[in-house]
């Protein structure tokens, strides 16, 4: 996501539109695109740079946030991490994902069960914005089996 959404264009009536979230996105990617692009120039080196800076953040955010990583990376020094020690972190699975879904957020508010819940009124048409509370955006897929 782009974004925390929480409070960004409310209706008088305290509740975001479905469009407005839309349009919202749309303009958060406007406003990033110009350091996207200026990306498709960089160096070898400075495009290393950035992927091991960004892998230590979402190591770290993943660490730091959620159960399952804060397990799985609790030997690992996330801020010395490089693209080469990727190997050393096992992947994880379909199968691992549905067992312990809640243990995967870094959202403490968010759950298996209020994803659920939330799906289940978008089916019955109870809800018509797919956005959970204006900011989160979960989605059912068939998928394939692990």
């Amino acid at each position: 996501m782009c974004g925390s959404l929480r409070n960004r264009n409310k209706h008088r009536s305290g509740v975001i539109t479905y469009d407005e979230i839309i349009q919202r996105h749309g303009s958060d990617v406007q406003k990033k695109m110009p350091g996207h692009i200026q990306r498709l120039s960089w160096t070898k080196k400075e495009l290393r740079e950035h992927q091991t800076t960004a892998l230590r953040e979402i190591l770290t955010l993943a660490k730091e946030r959620t159960v399952f990583y804060g397990d799985a990376l609790k030997s690992v020094d996330t801020q010395t991490f490089n693209l080469e020690d990727l190997p050393s972190i096992k992947p994880t699975n379909k199968t691992e994902h549905m067992d312990r879904w809640d243990d995967f957020l870094t959202v403490p508010e968010l759950s298996y069960e209020i994803a659920e819940k939330h799906l289940e009124r978008l089916r019955k048409g109870e809800i018509e914005n797919p956005f959970y509370n204006d900011e989160y955006l979960f989605i059912a897929t068939g998928g394939s089996t692990p």
